[in-house]
């Protein structure tokens, strides 16, 4: 993998990242649970970021 598309990975991870943790206090401990799909979207963002650093 070039190393523009680990970057394009990593910056993409960091913003959903973000965008997950704000879900999870929008929705509080429902957010992480396994009814609601941010959980689960938030551990694969977080997989990613760990996956690709720079």
């Amino acid at each position: 993998m070039t190393r523009s598309a680990r970057a394009a990975y990593r910056a993409v991870s960091e913003d959903g990242v973000e965008v997950g943790k704000q879900a999870i206090q929008l929705h509080g401990g429902m957010g992480m649970s396994e009814e609601l799909p941010l959980g689960r979207a938030l551990r694969r963002l977080l997989a990613i970021r760990q996956a690709f650093p720079l």
